[in-house]
């Protein structure tokens, strides 16, 4: 099975939503999910699996015409191939208990409709009327970062006809669009409040009927979760009663009238829906055509990759999506096993000169290295940055075996910098005069002695900045900025992998002398830098601490004491 190289997980900018708040309340869709959301990790295929998908795989690449019974029928188009992704094959194989011949049935039946209800046909124009009032909007992303589809139908502002479930298939064929790599499920919020304006907004049976059959039979296994909200005591009591009897795995999926938060962050969430912090306002002419242009821009760029990668049917959906950096045509002719990342993250070298006796060092013509110098230098304070560089990826190159993602790579290295950070505080305490060996009592004063003294140290500067987080709901978080880590100083990372942030190695050194100081926090490392030409400092980084509870308790004492 063709494998995507991993690299970094979309996410969120710090500053996508602050930057459209500054006129106000936001009015356009957000852009990414939040820094801290982390898809599920995806199960591999057994070989039975495999062998099925392969099948499904072969016979999908074997179609030479779609049948149709409307006169539609023909050859597949491009745009049909590039839908045919393997994940969209294995999601009808999950629908189908992972039976081949009826997957295959299922999935034609799916192009037929698709031609025939003329999904790519439908455009923003035609639809906008419908969604004036804001009844259906995208917006955020859960905890998982499936993208939020909610629907208010007690803003309904039209009447029954065939446009309201063309509406509907038009806002799902977007929010699909918006799924990030790593994920291919969104989160449904359904807010059943009644409308102020309109008696019954409910849809008729009829049309109930025929929007659930297009979801279940052409967006099979699309669904992650379906958050229900103000949902009447009768109808509550109806899903309590049958509650027993729904399959696992859907029921799972459903939550009646629960903490939104529990699923989606605060600040992800639309105010007025439970503690949301999001301060958005539906302004259909600002909203509108930016959620178009949007999806029209992720459109052009995974269709781009699609034909870059040689227009294969059973592409990557994580390569279209600019995570992987490999479709399946260069993926099949590669084993990935313990060269994960190899390709897809930089050498992290210090030369690019390579050596047979000592691979990643460039040897001078003398024929000496730094290492032939002796310890007993007069210049104890320096360090050569080639050695550093050299250990640092010796290093990182450890941290990465056996691990799964840039989350576990960055973890690791959180991990072998703790130590450090615990036996670096005595240290530095040790160091100081007799009169002022004592820790730190306050967090500002714990920040400060990091800030100055332990980077000093280790980097012979103080860090270029201290700050508390601006966000009153979050007094236990504060950010040391470095404008040029050290660490990153050697590392190369592409664009589409930005988040990869090295630094957490430091991050560790910082956890650890927060938890050695008895304040226990969780530090990461985040790249703030924008990597545009001409940026001072593409290389910024903010380290976040975020302090344990009873830290804040403790805190909260001393101040009033």
């Amino acid at each position: 099975m063709a494998t995507p190289e991993t690299a970094v997980p979309a996410t969120a900018e710090p500053s996508v939503i602050e930057e459209k708040r500054a006129g106000g309340s936001l009015s356009t869709p957000v852009a990414a999910p939040a820094p801290d959301s982390v898809p599920d990790e995806k199960p591999a295929l057994t070989s039975e699996q495999q062998t099925k998908y392969d099948w499904l795989l072969e016979r999908a690449k074997s179609w030479t015409e779609v049948p149709s019974t409307q006169g539609k029928g023909g050859p597949l188009t491009d745009s049909e191939k590039q839908w045919l992704t393997r994940e969209c094959l294995v999601r009808y194989l999950k629908a189908t208990k992972w039976h081949e011949q009826e997957s295959e049935k299922r999935l034609l039946g799916t192009l037929t409709w698709r031609r025939e209800y003329g999904v790519e046909e439908l455009t923003a124009d035609h639809i906008s009327p419908e969604n004036e009032t804001g009844k259906q909007v995208l917006l955020g992303y859960d905890r998982q970062t499936r993208p939020v589809h909610y629907l208010i139908p007690g803003r309904q502002n039209t009447d029954v006809s065939p446009r309201q479930v063309q509406h509907l298939v038009f806002m799902v064929e977007r929010v699909i669009e918006l799924v990030p790599a790593r994920q291919d499920t969104l989160c449904l919020l359904v807010n059943m409040a009644k409308s102020k304006n309109r008696g019954n907004t409910a849809p008729g049976i009829g049309q109930a009927r025929e929007v659930l059959h297009i979801l279940q039979t052409h967006y099979p296994e699309r669904l992650g979760r379906a958050l229900v909200i103000n949902v009447p005591w009768v109808v509550n009591g109806f899903f309590k009663l049958i509650h027993p009897f729904i399959d696992p795995m859907t029921r799972e999926k459903l939550k009646f009238n629960e903490d939104l938060t529990k699923y989606i962050p605060k600040e992800q969430l639309m105010k007025g829906y439970e503690s949301g912090e999001l301060d958005f306002e539906y302004d259909h002419s600002a909203y509108w055509p930016a959620l178009n242009e949007l999806c029209s821009q992720k459109r052009a760029e995974q269709k781009a990759r699609w034909e870059a990668g040689g227009k294969q049917i059973g592409e990557l959906e994580d390569y279209l999506k600019g995570y992987a950096t490999r479709g399946v045509a260069a993926a099949a002719s590669h084993t990935i096993d313990d060269r994960l990342f190899l390709d897809s993250m930089s050498n992290i070298q210090p030369n690019k000169g390579r050596s047979k006796e000592q691979p990643a060092l460039r040897y001078p013509s003398n024929g000496k290295t730094i290492y032939h110098r002796p310890l007993n230098r007069t210049k104890t304070a320096e360090l050569s940055g080639a050695s550093f560089a050299f250990l640092f990826s010796e290093m990182v190159n450890y941290s990465r075996k056996g691990i799964q993602s840039i989350q576990d790579l960055e973890k690791g290295l959180n991990t072998q910098g703790h130590p450090i950070g615990v036996k670096l505080l005595d240290l530095l305490l040790y160091r100081e005069p007799a009169r002022t060996q004592t820790r730190p009592l306050t967090i500002i004063a714990l920040l400060h002695f990091i800030k100055i003294g332990v980077w000093t140290h280790l980097f012979g500067r103080a860090a270029d900045g201290l700050e508390k987080s601006s966000d009153p709901a979050k007094p236990d978080e504060y950010m040391i900025i470095d404008n040029e880590p050290l660490v990153n100083r050697y590392v190369s990372v592409p664009r589409e992998m930005s988040q990869l942030n090295c630094a957490a190695f430091v991050a560790g050194i910082v956890e650890g002398v927060c938890d050695g100081s008895a304040f226990p926090a969780r530090v990461t490392a985040h790249t703030v830098g924008r990597q545009d030409e001409g940026e001072m400092w593409p290389g910024r980084t903010v380290f976040l601490v975020k302090f344990a509870p009873e830290v804040m308790e403790r805190e909260g004492f001393l101040g009033k004491g």
